[in-house]
């Protein structure tokens, strides 16, 4: 027997050869996946199958066939944004001793839907427009060529003094941490608890006040109600960064 094998390439759409080579024995591997690739004249390759499928059926084949499709580039124009505005910074997560019940949200769906207080209303007002602009400009398909980076309001609830007992509604289920998915630790100076109705509210606290008041989820009539009695009695504006819309009090209890 031969102590090399030759491997055929062929294209799995037309059916036509791009290459052949002769591999030691010994230096074939246990299979071919489909997340496998080669590299042909320079050119990469992803494989598609192989025949035959295992190689312990190679003992006496003097040749396998190795179907494949080339790997295109990708355009980095072609590569386009989910969303049209983020956060950043965002807190950090710390490792830290914690209950199982844990609210994880992505990474960039911090503080998309928060309370703001009305102290910031122009900066507010500034960054939608930058969003509002994306918005206009950039969208492409189901996505966006451009996002805008957030970083205009980094303390959304500074100048007041509110306290979590003040903002959480009769019937909440407070959660052990908060931290992002697949994160190895919590957010330190996070909180999170989920209403009744099943909307995760969160956000971070310093020195025993809420600094940001971030929503996850959909709004029920009852956490409108509830939002707009806040947003009166604090001068806190609803803002969706991502729909680029800032709410008062009367319009959140409006819906």
């Amino acid at each position: 027997m031969a102590a090399t094998i030759r491997i055929e390439f062929v294209d799995a759409a037309s059916g036509r050869p791009v290459g052949r080579t002769d591999v030691p024995r010994k230096d074939l591997p246990s299979g071919f996946g489909r997340q496998e690739s080669v590299e042909i004249e320079g050119r990469p390759y992803a494989i598609e199958r192989c025949e035959p499928s295992e190689i312990d059926d190679l003992a006496s084949l003097k040749s396998v066939r190795l179907f494949v499709r080339p790997i295109r580039p990708v355009d980095p124009a072609d590569i386009l944004c989910s969303l049209p505005t983020i956060c950043d910074p965002i807190p950090p997560v710390v490792r830290t001793a914690c209950g199982p019940r844990v609210l994880r949200l992505h990474e960039d769906d911090w503080r998309q839907v928060e309370l703001v207080a009305r102290a910031h209303e122009h900066q507010v007002d500034v960054c939608l427009g930058q969003i509002r602009r994306i918005h206009r400009d950039f969208r492409k398909g189901p996505g966006f060529t451009q996002l805008h980076v957030r970083s205009e309001v980094p303390l959304p609830l500074g100048g007041l003094r509110l306290e979590l007992a003040q903002v959480r509604p009769p019937g909440a289920r407070a959660f052990d941490g908060l931290s992002y998915l697949d994160a190895d630790g919590i957010i330190a100076a996070g909180f999170a608890f989920e209403t009744a109705s099943g909307l995760a509210v969160y956000g971070e606290t310093a020195e025993g006040a809420l600094t940001a008041f971030g929503l996850h989820g959909a709004v029920a009539a009852e956490d409108a109600k509830c939002l707009a009695g806040l947003a009166g009695a604090h001068g806190l504006l609803l803002v969706d960064w991502c729909r680029a819309v800032k709410r008062a009090a009367g319009e959140i209890a409006a819906g």
